[in-house]
C-alpha cells in the first residue's frame, strides 16, 4: 500500500491533467545546491548524478535483423563491430548464432541502425581493401538527398573510423578520404552549398575528425533551408520518429558556424532558445533565452563555450527578480527584486525574501548575505523547519562506492532499453538530522520501470550511511533535496548521455568496441 501511495503522488507531480509531461516541478534544490526555479529546464545537467550506463551490444541487447529477403526477424543482437558479422539470438535463454552481412540487408540494435554494403559498391575501396565482399556500415544521417555512413574498420589496412556519402540517385558510396588535402577536395563537392562549411573546411577548422558535427551543421542547415523539424523525446534527446517526440527544436539562424535553435513543447509553446558552436560535444554560447507559459521571458543566462556567466531570472509579470553573475562557479546576486519591483538586497547584499511555491502550496524564505544566498526553508504541516539551502548541504558521503552499488543493484529494463527510454530521474528526499530519508518521491521521472528501480534504489541509500545531514550553525538540520539519477544508453554513435546531444565521443565507440 505504500508503494502504491508514492506512485500516485509522483503521477501526479509528473504528469499533468491531460496526461502529458509537465515541466513544472516548484521550487528546489539538487544535492549539489543547484537551483531549480519552479521548473525543469531541459538542459539542466546535474553536476554528480547517480548514473546507470547501459552499453549497446557489449552483450546482447534488444534488436532486430532483416533478411536477404527483408523479413525483420525480431530477438537479441550483440555486435562487435568488426563489420562483417554480429552474434543474434531470438531470447536470451538460446544459443547464440552469427549473422554474416550476406544473410542480412541490415540490423538494429538500440540507438543504432546498421546497412549491408557490397565492396564494389565503394568508390574510393581500392585505398580501403577489405577482406569481405559484404560489410556493415552504421546509418549515421538521413538528410536532403544524402545518407551518411559510418564504419569501424578492424579489417582494412588503414584501421579506424571510416566515413561514406551516399545520394538518394546512387547505389554507390562514396568513401570520404583520410588525407587531409583529398577530404577537403570531397568535402567542398558533397557540402558545396552550406556556405558555413565550407568557410571552416577552407579555414581548417573542420577537418576529417570533424566529421560527425559537419554532418550535423549540414543537417541543421538543411533544416533552416526547409523550415524543417528537429524531433526531441521526453527526455530531451533527438530522435528521428515524430511519433516519439514531446518536444520539437526549429533552426532559426546560422551565423559564423553558429547555430541558432528554437525549442518547443509539442503543443507549440515555446520553451527555449539559444546558440550552439558545437554539436559534438554539445557547446552553447552567447544568451538564452526561457519562457514562462504564458510567452513571457523566466530568464536569460549568458554562456562562454558552454560555461554560464551571468544571468538575469524575471516574475512571470515581466518584472526582473534577480541579476547575478558565476565568480569561480558561485552564484553572486547583484540585485534581487519582489513581484512589484522593490529591491530586497541592501548595499551590503544582505536581505530576504518570500517566494510562494504554489504547486506545493508552501512559503519559501530565501535568505541573502554578502550577495550571496546562505538559506532557503519553510515550515512544514507540522511545523518543523525543512531547509532546502543552508550553510553546509545534505552530503553524499563515499559516492564513488554509492554510485557502484547502484550500477551493481539495477538491472536496465529490457522493454526501456527496446524503447530507448533514457534520461533523468529526479528523486525528492527529506533528510532528518540523521542523515536517514524520512520520506521521498519521484518529480520527474522516465517511465513506470526506470522509475521503480530509483525508488528501490532510495530504499538502499536510507540504510545505507551514505548520507550526512545539512548542518546551520553547526546544527544538524531537516533539510529537502533532490537526487538525481540518470540512465544513459552507450550506443556506437548516438547515445543517451548528453541532453539534447545526438553524438557521443567518436572515442566512446572505438573504446567500447575494443572491450567487447
Amino acid at each position: 500500500m505504500k508503494k502504491i501511495s508514492i506512485l500516485l503522488l509522483y503521477c501526479f507531480a509528473f504528469l499533468s491533467v491531460n496526461g502529458q509531461l509537465t515541466n513544472r516541478l516548484g521550487q528546489y534544490f539538487d544535492v549539489e545546491g543547484e537551483s531549480i526555479q519552479g521548473y525543469y529546464d531541459l538542459d539542466y545537467q546535474p553536476e554528480k548524478p547517480l548514473e546507470f550506463v547501459y552499453n549497446i551490444g557489449a552483450d546482447f541487447s534488444p534488436g532486430y535483423y532483416y533478411t536477404s529477403d527483408a523479413k525483420k526477424i525480431i530477438g537479441f543482437i550483440k555486435y562487435l563491430q568488426n563489420n562483417s558479422d554480429f552474434k543474434f539470438k531470438s531470447s536470451l535463454e538460446e544459443k547464440a548464432i552469427t549473422i554474416k552481412a550476406s544473410q542480412s540487408i541490415g540490423f538494429v540494435i538500440g540507438l543504432d541502425s546498421f546497412t549491408t554494403i557490397n565492396y564494389s559498391d565503394i568508390i574510393g575501396r581500392n585505398k580501403m581493401p577489405f577482406v569481405h565482399n559484404q560489410l556493415f556500415a552504421e546509418v549515421i544521417e538521413e538528410t536532403g538527398r544524402l545518407t551518411f555512413y559510418k564504419q569501424f574498420s578492424t579489417n582494412s589496412s588503414a584501421a579506424g573510423i571510416l566515413y561514406y556519402v551516399k545520394t538518394d540517385t546512387s547505389k554507390r558510396y562514396f568513401l570520404f578520404p583520410h588525407k587531409k588535402d583529398d577530404f577537403k577536395d570531397m568535402a567542398i563537392k558533397i557540402f558545396g552549398n552550406s556556405e558555413t562549411i565550407i568557410k571552416g573546411i577552407n579555414s581548417g577548422k573542420y577537418t576529417g575528425e570533424d566529421m560527425l558535427n559537419i554532418i550535423k551543421l549540414y543537417k541543421n542547415s538543411i533544416l533552416l533551408e526547409t523550415q524543417g523539424k528537429i524531433f526531441l523525446n521526453s527526455s530531451f534527446n533527438e530522435t528521428k520518429y515524430s511519433e516519439h517526440s514531446s518536444y520539437y527544436g526549429k533552426v532559426v539562424s546560422f551565423n559564423d558556424s553558429t547555430c541558432r535553435i528554437v525549442y518547443f513543447e509539442n503543443t507549440d509553446l515555446k520553451i527555449y532558445e539559444g546558440e550552439f558552436s558545437s554539436f559534438r560535444p554539445l557547446v552553447k554560447e552567447g544568451t538564452f533565452i526561457y519562457y514562462f507559459p504564458n510567452g513571457s521571458i523566466r530568464k536569460k543566462i549568458f554562456f562562454e563555450r558552454d560555461k554560464p556567466i551571468s544571468g538575469i531570472t524575471y516574475h512571470d509579470n515581466g518584472l526582473k527578480h534577480q541579476e547575478f553573475t558565476f565568480v569561480s562557479g558561485v552564484k553572486t546576486f547583484k540585485s534581487v527584486s519582489n513581484i512589484t519591483g522593490q529591491q530586497l538586497l541592501n548595499n551590503e547584499g544582505e536581505g530576504k525574501e518570500s517566494i510562494y511555491d504554489t504547486l506545493n502550496n508552501r512559503e519559501l524564505i530565501f535568505q541573502y548575505t554578502k550577495h550571496k544566498l546562505t538559506d532557503v526553508y519553510f515550515i512544514d504541516e507540522n511545523q518543523t523547519k525543512i531547509h532546502q539551502y543552508c550553510q553546509n548541504n545534505v552530503r553524499i558521503n563515499m559516492f564513488n562506492e554509492l554510485q557502484r552499488e547502484f550500477q551493481e543493484k539495477i538491472t536496465y529494463p529490457i522493454e526501456s532499453i527496446k524503447n530507448n527510454d533514457y534520461g533523468i530521474v529526479l528523486l525528492k528526499c527529506q533528510i532528518d538530522p540523521k542523515g536517514k530519508i524520512s520520506k521521498s518521491q519521484i518529480i520527474r521521472g522516465i517511465n513506470t520501470d526506470l522509475d521503480q528501480a530509483v525508488l528501490n534504489f532510495a530504499f538502499y541509500i536510507r540504510n545505507s550511511g551514505a548520507l550526512e545531514p545539512g548542518k546551520v550553525d553547526r546544527e544538524k538540520v531537516h533539510q529537502e533535496v533532490i537526487i538525481p539519477f540518470r540512465f544513459s544508453l552507450i550506443g556506437f554513435t548516438r547515445t543517451g548521455m548528453y541532453n539534447s546531444n545526438f553524438w557521443t565521443q567518436q572515442g566512446v565507440a572505438l573504446l567500447y568496441s575494443i572491450i567487447r
